[in-house]
């Protein structure tokens, strides 16, 4: 194999780092109906992506971006609820720029003095008090759409003139000369700073032109953030200066202040969220510092996710109790938010991308019982709010959790080569779970590629005047037209869908474009937590208004909702509590609904004619969540640092056609031109058009339906059968392509996968995704590279579909295998003791042909004893490396030479995503 180790990721160009920082800088807003809307705003992501990037290649990767600080934000409204802007709030790039630093190991940082001219340690901590005053006062000065706020201007003076600016900017720019380097900084800070004193907006038609931030309590929560997770200051400082800057506005408010700073004297009326959103800032700063601190970006224990729950729910009530105005919602919160999904994220995975959106919305939600003004009310903005930024942070963490889990496999490489056993083990199981997703998200697709030439040809059916005839075989039979309106104005769309498909092919298989999966799948999940949020707040409109006057109804329906979904999250790492109490709350759940229908349908509220109509629309919702689900979880798996080669298997020709028949789900001995003459090709590829169409048919007619997707089936079978008429002749000339062998013993012919009788789905995807055994999924993987050849075994009265086989006479069958294997490229050699195996064991050693055998070992347990006798056979110590996987917890699945060192490759699991995998990586190095 070439690569096991990934090389040192390529560090990306200053233009291109800039050309991303604009693209996310871009959102996006639609209003689909009066109370729901969709928001696209990818500037909530700026902070992950700079820790990524600055984890990766350093931060001084980072320091092409800085004209996103002098920026202005610019929106356009094109009418009908659709606008777009450009532009990042200055607190964002300020957290961008503190996590980058955190996520930088090979940063060291100096001493908080270092950045400060010489004794101005007390100036720039009055500074931060001053900014505390501005937050918490609401009052400014307004000159039109202006706002000038005369309190933050101190603070942000005291600033720029205690910070060394140029020790800023020698540390962005080393190689700048220092004064200029310097100037420049200064120049770019003040600009930035700037806003924190004066925003406002000019219109322009459509077009509006907005600078500054309307409050300095983002920016100041951030900056405290970033006091304590750098380790400038204890948190226990930060939260003394803070409540310091309070006793100075109530100073100050007391004193007697010009009527220009407008003070506050009234203490419920001031801020408060913006002072407990600094303090849970803080707080956050000191639970999350040793999560950069070690390197390991991962929470050991749910810990740390628990305090920063904590701080969120005190930053919803402390502002609360004491104003009694209504819950917090600000930008400071929200990314409290941001941080408290993306730690679940990293420490539950995929399970916080189900729990953690909805777990944030149904507490926000018992928070706001205790709001007078109706905070359940007004909650659909804030609860779509809370879906996207729970989703999409809850889904990096989880992309972080896999990717290095998935970095294991070279993990595991560096260290035996470190100790020079003389057999290394690799753990294929991370890479074999997204393998199998892989394989039926094609599986899936290969069905979808059906779909286009199946509407395309209705079309052209009821185009050319059969449509007539449709409406009176529907209008006879009582039932609806078998296709809505709909099908005939998506046609022509579809009718270009091959392309879409050979360029979706190409996206995925691209490794430089592997974070479009992850954007992809944070849009995905972001829209529809967002339509989740909006449904959910009219939804609860409708239930305050029906427990109106017992709220204690309400909040328990909203308190059940907080621990079903609580345990449902816990579930994940607690067995003996929390997973017994989600099912005995599903339980109840289920029972409840059950009990309301039998309700409805006792009193009449229900007629029993409706019930299948109500019965089927949760049943399609669920159908379409689940496969929502299932996308945004391969997009996150293909987002990891893996060759896609790897994961999707290798294609030596990458023309239009190739793309083509792989995305329509044929083998690759399918993949050549020359394969349109053949019956199997057209057998194998209608198969899935007459599947679909018999589940469009089933739609008015079920009995005809059923009988077309058993149509469907067959023809699948008997393209198989077809193909396996392809056999290999020893005697004729050599193809353009050297073979590729496959040895095994017939007891097991085709060296089957087996799965458990009730997993019915898993079997039917095998069968259509060649995974039944290892001899077809070679002829799916490997044909495109060579004719995959094997003798057949005697006494076959009909070939499998598998290797082309030759069926050889007792008195010459050695001699054509022995010439085979000195011709072939490759071998795939399956673990037997059966005499024949036994024979080109001694064959394949005697004539040093061994670098070029691939050993698969047999899948099931009843042969533990023939893949031991086989890994010995392949090298010394090769039977025990056997046992001591299996003692692991693991199961053999290949053993391979490379340039002479032993690779024993094992798997939890002995499937055919496993036994796959190993074929590519055999493959690679082929």
């Amino acid at each position: 194999m070439s690569r096991t180790v990934r090389d040192a990721p390529k560090r990306p160009s200053g233009n291109r780092v800039l050309a991303l920082g604009l693209l996310m800088s871009a959102s996006a807003s639609f209003q689909l109906t009066a109370f729901l809307q969709v928001s696209l705003t990818p500037s909530w992501l700026l902070p992950v992506l700079a820790a990524w990037l600055a984890q990766r290649h350093g931060i001084a990767v980072l320091r092409d971006a800085w004209p996103l600080v002098i920026l202005p934000t610019l929106g356009v409204n094109f009418g009908h609820g659709i606008g777009f802007s450009f532009g990042v709030p200055s607190a964002t790039l300020l957290l961008a720029l503190v996590v980058a630093a955190a996520a930088d190991a090979r940063l060291r940082l100096p001493p908080l003095e270092h950045w400060l001219r010489g004794d101005t340690a007390w100036p720039a901590a009055s500074a931060l008090c001053l900014l505390v005053v501005s937050a918490l006062e609401a009052g400014s000065w307004r000159v039109g759409t202006w706002r000038l706020d005369l309190l933050a201007l101190p603070g942000v003076l005291v600033m720029l003139a205690a910070i060394r600016w140029e020790a800023v900017a020698a540390a962005a720019w080393p190689t700048a000369p220092r004064r200029y380097a310097g100037a420049f900084g200064l120049l770019v800070a003040a600009i930035g700073l700037a806003g924190l004193v004066l925003s406002g907006a000019i219109a322009l038609g459509p077009l509006q032109l907005r600078v500054g931030s309307y409050s300095p309590a983002p920016f100041l929560a951030i900056l405290c953030f970033g006091l304590v997770v750098l380790g400038f200051a204890r948190a226990r400082n930060v939260a003394g200066l803070l409540l310091a800057g309070l006793v100075l506005d109530r100073l100050l408010a007391l004193g007697d202040m010009p009527a220009s700073f407008a003070m506050e004297t009234e203490w419920r009326l001031l801020d408060w969220g913006a002072l407990f959103a600094s303090l849970a800032a803080t707080l956050a700063g000191q639970v999350l510092r040793p999560f950069f601190a070690d390197g390991a970006f991962m929470p050991t224990s749910v810990r740390p996710v628990l305090h920063l729950l904590l701080a969120w729910l005190a930053l919803l009530l402390c502002p609360l109790l004491l104003t009694g105005f209504g819950v917090s919602s600000g930008t400071a919160g929200l990314w409290l938010v941001a941080a408290l999904a993306f730690a679940a994220g990293t420490y539950w995975r995929e399970r916080s991308l189900v729990f953690v959106p909805p777990l944030l919305m149904f507490l926000w939600l018992l928070a706001a019982l205790f709001d007078p003004a109706g905070g359940p009310g007004r909650a659909t903005g804030m609860l779509a709010t809370l879906g996207t930024i729970g989703f999409t942070f809850a889904l990096c963490g989880a992309f972080l959790a896999h990717s290095r889990a998935l970095a294991a496999l070279g993990a595991t490489r560096a260290a035996s080569a470190a100790q020079a056993e003389a057999i290394e083990r690799v753990d294929l199981s991370p890479l074999a779970e997204v393998v199998e997703q892989v394989d039926r998200s094609a599986t899936w697709r290969s069905f979808l590629v059906a779909a286009a030439p199946f509407v395309v040809a209705w079309q052209l059916f009821e185009l050319y005047g059969f449509g007539v005839v449709v409406g009176d075989i529907s209008e006879a039979f009582g039932e609806p037209p078998m296709l809505e309106a709909w099908h005939y104005a998506i046609a022509a769309m579809l009718a270009l869908a091959p392309f879409a498909f050979a360029f979706w092919d190409w996206l995925d298989r691209q490794d430089r474009f592997r974070l479009l999966a992850l954007a992809s799948a944070s849009i995905a999940g972001a829209i529809a937590w967002q339509l989740f949020g909006a449904l959910l707040g009219a939804g609860v409109r409708e239930l305050f208004g029906d427990f109106g006057d017992t709220p204690l109804e309400a909040g328990g329906i909203l308190a059940f909702s907080v621990l079903l979904l609580g345990s449902g999250l816990l579930a994940g790492t607690d067995r003996r509590v929390a997973r017994p109490l989600f099912l005995a709350l599903c339980t109840l759940t289920g029972v409840a609904v059950v009990s309301a229908l039998a309700w409805a349908l006792g009193e009449g509220t229900v007629e029993a004619q409706e019930l299948p109509r109500l019965l089927a629309e949760p049943v399609v919702i669920l159908l379409i969540c689940v496969a929502l689900a299932r996308f945004i979880r391969l997009r996150l798996l293909l987002a990891g640092d893996r060759p896609r080669e790897w994961l999707f298997g290798a294609l030596r020709d990458k023309g239009f056609w190739v793309r083509m028949a792989a995305a329509a789900g044929l083998p690759s001995s399918s993949w050549r031109l020359r394969a349109l003459a053949a019956p199997a090709f057209w057998a194998l590829f209608a198969a899935r058009f007459v599947v679909y169409t018999g589940g469009v048919l089933a739609r008015s007619w079920a009995a005809i339906g059923a009988v077309v997707i058993l149509f469907g089936h067959l023809l699948f079978h008997a393209g198989k059968r077809l193909s396996a008429r392809e056999m290999w002749r020893p005697r004729t000339p050599a193809a353009a392509d050297r073979p590729i062998l496959f040895l095994r013993g017939f007891d097991d012919d085709q060296c089957r996968y087996r799965r458990r009788p009730w997993q019915l789905l898993a079997r039917w995807l095998d069968l259509w995704s060649f995974r039944q055994n290892l001899d077809e999924a070679m002829v799916d993987e490997l044909a495109q590279f060579g004719p995959v050849i094997a003798l057949g075994r005697p006494g076959d009265t009909r070939t499998p579909f598998g290797a082309q086989r030759h069926y050889s006479a007792d008195a010459d069958w050695q001699q054509t295998l022995a010439d085979a294997a000195r011709s072939a490229q490759a071998i795939v050699l399956v673990a037997s003791d059966s005499p024949g195996v036994q024979w080109e064991y001694a064959l394949l050693k005697n004539e040093a042909m061994l670098d070029k055998v691939l050993l698969m070992f047999r899948p099931d347990g009843e042969h533990t004893a023939a893949n031991r006798h086989a890994a010995e056979w392949m090298c010394p110590g090769g039977g025990g490396a056997v046992d001591a996987a299996i003692a692991a917890g693991l199961q053999p699945v290949s053993l391979r030479l490379i340039q002479g060192r032993p690779i024993l490759a094992a798997s939890r699991a002995a499937n055919a995503a496993a036994g796959v995998l190993a074929l590519r990586l055999h493959f690679e190095r082929a």
